[in-house]
């Protein structure tokens, strides 16, 4: 690489991080979610963790009751035990300790989508999707929130990437480890992990006839073993089958009479296009072209193209539980195919001008999705980016 590359990885490592440090988003209540992951990390500080079982069994007495509210699970392991360690570690309070582990999430899944995507595609995939990456209006409020969402992306994103280079170096044990951990701790972190799950085994079903990489038994091994040992943990922390299986019913009997989820989760099979149309249309729209022109021999494109396809397939169907939040998982791979479609547009110009076309242009939607992240969560104060709240944002109704 040049100096000048390396220069320009370190400006946008720079603005992406500052965006993500620096708190500038307007909301300034404790949201409910915020409250109920400070309430278990409280809860995990006073007790021990060796009482999570206590914990869980509180949880299940509390929602058991006819007239309880709907309260968050606590065996979101991951993010739970990470603020925890944040707070033992730093001494701040226990909702900055959330704050910062989704921040330190968001940063991450900057850098490896910038590092995965010049692994897909070269240096100037690489230095387009990573500045895309960086001024990402949803990225950058999962950074400012102590909400599980960006954490959970991170460790979706990584499955992803560690999948990819294992189907493509599947003697180099260190991807299929990478992928082990990463499937192990997406699963400890979110129920959201049951999709993003089904749609890496419809991957790897789907290889066997898009040859996008090499697949052996050890990779099929892990894709099963990885979150059969989550589940241990999970049965673990639960104290038992019972109180786990007790957890999640508990949880959807509640969501499904949830007032707010009622008027709020629910929507038709499109209702994501619908919220990303409506946060950044411009990566929505170009991100959809890409995926018009997919074909086998684009390997990268085809790839991310089924990713996002296969966890929408799911994610759309779930009712009372549609919110643009659990869309970040998708903000990585829609970035690639838009910097897919900026590279096929111009594939018949000169290298020169075809250059500074495209940066001209991945510059100008960089400061879109800063104006966006201004306009939605600076000026109107967002806290959860429902369809009411965005289109009161954008003056479509009141």
């Amino acid at each position: 690489m040049k100096p000048l590359h390396y220069a320009l990885m370190a400006l946008i490592a720079a603005a992406g991080i500052f965006l993500r440090v620096q708190h500038s988003a307007t909301f300034a209540k404790t949201g409910p979610d915020e409250l109920y992951y400070q309430t278990f990390v409280d809860k995990v500080e006073g007790q021990g963790l060796l009482s999570y079982p206590a914990i869980v069994r509180d949880y299940i007495e509390y929602q058991a009751r006819p007239q309880s509210i709907l309260i968050l699970p606590p065996l979101r392991l991951s993010f739970i035990v990470s603020a925890y360690v944040w707070k033992k570690v730093t001494g701040v309070e226990t909702l900055a300790a959330t704050h910062a582990i989704a921040c330190v999430a968001s940063i991450l899944t900057l850098l490896i989508a910038g590092v995965f995507a010049w692994r897909l595609g070269g240096l100037p995939a690489g230095l387009g999707v990573f500045a895309l990456m960086a001024f990402a209006p949803m990225q950058i409020y999962s950074a400012q929130r102590g909400l599980i969402d960006g954490f959970f992306a991170f460790w979706a994103l990584l499955a992803l990437w560690a999948l990819w280079e294992h189907l493509h170096e599947p003697r180099n044990k260190k991807w299929l480890w990478l992928y082990g951990i990463s499937l192990a701790l997406m699963v400890l972190t979110k129920e959201n992990a049951f999709f993003v799950y089904l749609a890496l085994v419809g991957i790897l079903v789907a290889n066997r006839w898009l040859k996008i990489g090499a697949a052996g038994w050890p990779l099929y091994v892990v894709t099963v073993a990885a979150p059969l040992v989550a589940v241990l943990v999970l049965l673990v922390a639960a104290g038992g089958l019972t109180p786990l299986i007790d957890v999640y019913r508990l949880n959807v009997q509640k969501s499904v009479n949830w007032e707010y989820a009622l008027k709020t989760g629910d929507g038709p099979w499109y209702r994501y296009l619908v919220d990303l149309l409506l946060m950044e249309p411009a990566i929505l729209l170009l991100a959809v072209g890409a995926m018009f022109r997919v074909n086998t021999k684009e390997k990268a494109t085809l790839y991310l193209t089924l990713f996002v396809g296969l966890t929408y397939l799911v994610m759309s169907q779930v009712r009372y539980g549609i919110n643009l939040r659990y869309a970040n998982i998708w903000d990585m791979p829609l970035r690639w195919l838009v910097f897919s479609n900026l590279m096929w547009l111009t594939s018949s110009m000169p290298a020169r001008p075809r250059t500074v076309l495209v940066s001209g242009i991945v510059v100008l939607l960089c400061l879109m999705g800063w104006q966006e992240y201004h306009l939605f969560f600076v000026e109107a104060g967002i806290y959860d980016p429902i369809p009411s709240a965005l289109g009161r944002a954008l003056n479509i109704f009141k």
